[in-house]
């Protein structure tokens, strides 16, 4: 058994935040769960996305109750204003808790509390889409400083990292570019599996067809027609 830190972005499955859960939420559930049924002790910290201040949750399960090897701590959504107090508090958690790993779990939101813990420990950067290029559609934001910040945080995460994966083929390869610029790909990485592909998914429990409402089906389309949600597309091509 293995203590492992997960730093990620929530709301979990076993407690209600104001927002539902989110495909980068599942993401860190998909690290965090598989963690617990191989009988790893793990501290999950999850950073609530969209919340300021002081957290609002409602926990459905405690997390003893869905393992007794699983801990919860979670903190409002780190900004350039509060990052800095953020990563004091889960630094703290960290020393306390003295894992063997940590893992900075599916968003730029995660890498950005976990690339200012001070350790020496293994890490593992889990990335959901293409950081740099989604930057590239922001740079006419009228608060340019908040989009230039994040170049400065995601070259430390790929010179810091041991392991990183990303949702496709095509994003690993785009890793693997980034990496190369950053001078890690090098006599020492040679034969290291750097990254590897973990596909985003639905949960087992997932409903396969949603009922019939009369909101979508019989007003903007047919009775009968398919109806297919999608949750985006700029993270997982």
């Amino acid at each position: 058994m293995k203590k492992i830190f997960v730093v990620g972005v929530g709301p979990l499955p076993f407690y209600r935040s104001h927002i539902p859960q989110n495909s980068i939420s599942e993401g860190t559930w998909q690290v965090i769960q598989p963690l617990l049924e191989d009988g790893h002790k793990v501290r999950a910290i999850t950073l609530e996305f969209g919340q300021h201040g002081t957290p609002k949750i409602e926990y459905l399960q405690q997390p003893h109750e869905v393992s007794p090897n699983l801990e919860h701590q979670y903190y409002e959504e780190p900004f350039r204003t509060n990052s800095v107090a953020i990563a004091r508090q889960i630094q703290m958690s960290l020393s306390a808790f003295d894992p063997d790993c940590v893992i900075s779990a599916g968003s730029m939101i995660a890498a950005w509390a976990s690339t200012l813990l001070k350790h020496r420990l293994p890490t593992w950067y889990d990335i959901k889409g293409g950081f740099m290029p989604e930057l590239q559609l922001q740079v006419m934001k009228s608060d340019p400083q908040s989009v230039f910040e994040v170049f400065p945080v995601y070259k430390k995460m790929l010179l810091r990292g041991d392991r990183f994966s990303a949702v496709t083929q095509r994003q690993a390869d785009m890793v693997y570019g980034e990496l190369g610029m950053v001078g890690r790909l090098n006599a020492h990485t040679l034969n290291e599996p750097l990254v590897t592909v973990k596909p985003t998914g639905l949960p087992p429990n997932s409903p396969k067809r949603i009922e019939k409402t009369g909101k979508i089906r019989g007003k903007y389309c047919g009775e009968e027609e398919t109806v297919l949600f999608s949750s985006g597309g700029f993270n997982a091509w």
